[in-house]
């Protein structure tokens, strides 16, 4: 239920923090002392995460680490956009365009880069 509440702009209510507080019970009950954030979505979960998780549990955000690695293929590749001139981004997606939009401003602080267009899959 993460990525809803995230979708929704609920990351920081306290609907979230008690569902967080659910669905980390038993990583707080355990040993664990690493939290691994598998999906780009719990990175604006974060607040409520960190909020609900014992203080000792190390979270680690796989966001970043994607991108650099990413960034380091393209290189090795030659494949980086080196010129000065912004690339023209155009995403297709199967949602509403407009909600799309919404939400891919949340990641970007609403500077979404690029145009969303709705397409439909026969």
């Amino acid at each position: 239920m993460f990525v809803p509440l995230v979708e929704e702009g609920f990351a920081e209510e306290k609907a979230a923090e008690i569902i967080a507080r659910k669905y980390l019970e038993d990583i707080n009950k355990s040993d664990a002392d690493v939290l691994i954030l598998g999906c780009t979505h719990y990175l604006m979960f974060l607040k409520t995460i960190k909020k609900v998780l014992r203080r000792r549990i190390k979270i680690v955000d796989c966001a970043s680490p994607t991108a650099i690695n990413l960034k380091n293929i393209l290189t090795e590749k030659n494949l980086l956009n080196s010129s000065n001139t912004p690339p023209s981004l155009r995403f297709y997606v199967t949602d509403s365009s407009d909600r799309s939009f919404e939400i891919a401003n949340m990641f970007f602080d609403s500077k979404f880069p690029g145009e969303i267009e709705k397409v439909i899959l026969d």
